[in-house]
């Protein structure tokens, strides 16, 4: 016998039509997670970089339950390692230390 738990989610409704978002979880999942959709939305960058991440090992807790990626809600979104913010970071620090 399996149990789940379903979690449904009004998105948007008109006359003819009603968008909704179903998770559905086998009981003893642990249930503090988020798709990529969601961490992308909470943390303001794209989709395609959550991934970008989880593939680098930058983000903690992630597991692949078949195509899709879940992210623990309490993960912390990624440090921006780009070039153009490691300048950024560097002047920050001359102008603390004095040295700008």
């Amino acid at each position: 016998m399996f149990s789940f738990e379903i979690h449904i989610t009004l998105i948007s409704s008109d006359d003819r039509s009603i968008i909704v978002k179903m998770n559905v979880l086998q009981a003893g999942d642990n249930m503090d997670y988020m798709t990529v959709t969601e961490a992308a939305e909470k943390w303001g960058i794209s989709s395609r970089a959550i991934l970008y991440h989880i593939a680098a090992g930058r983000i903690e807790g992630t597991e692949q339950k078949g195509r899709v990626w879940l992210i623990p809600i309490s993960a912390q979104r990624p440090e921006d390692l780009r070039k153009n913010n490691r300048r950024q970071m560097k002047k920050n620090e001359d102008k603390i230390n004095g040295t700008y």
